[in-house]
């Protein structure tokens, strides 16, 4: 594999109309990958899912090389994510789910001779 200096990277960059084309749709690809993975995993998140984990015990055997002795294969699962749950309902239904806060402060104005209670948000 060849390689190029820096310094050529970016003057072929602001020289070589393909090259940049090129650069720019690697790194969209890159987001679009990175996006799909990202919702795979919050999918992951938001159901729960399990992994197996293996575990293998080895001894020596007589020509001291590694030999299994025992090999043992458990379902481990996780819990729905609250958090990644609150994410999805936030974003995706934020009329019903809001993540805000409600901030009002009270207090009297004088109007004319009187005082009127008032509120402002």
């Amino acid at each position: 594999m060849a390689y190029i200096d820096e310094a050529t990277f970016y003057r072929w960059k602001s020289e070589k109309k393909e090259f940049c084309e090129s650069i720019k749709k690697a790194q969209d690809d890159r987001l679009k990958f990175f996006t799909a993975e990202a919702k795979k995993s919050l999918i992951k998140k938001i159901q729960g899912y399990t992994v197996q984990e293996k575990k293998t015990v080895y001894i020596d055997d007589k020509d001291k090389k590694p030999k299994i002795k025992e090999q043992t294969i458990t379902d481990k699962y996780f819990q729905p994510d609250t958090a990644a749950i609150i994410f999805t309902l936030c974003n995706t239904d934020p009329e019903n789910w809001k993540n805000k806060q409600l901030n009002e402060v009270k207090g009297k104005i004088k109007v004319g001779k009187e005082l009127e209670d008032e509120i402002y948000e």
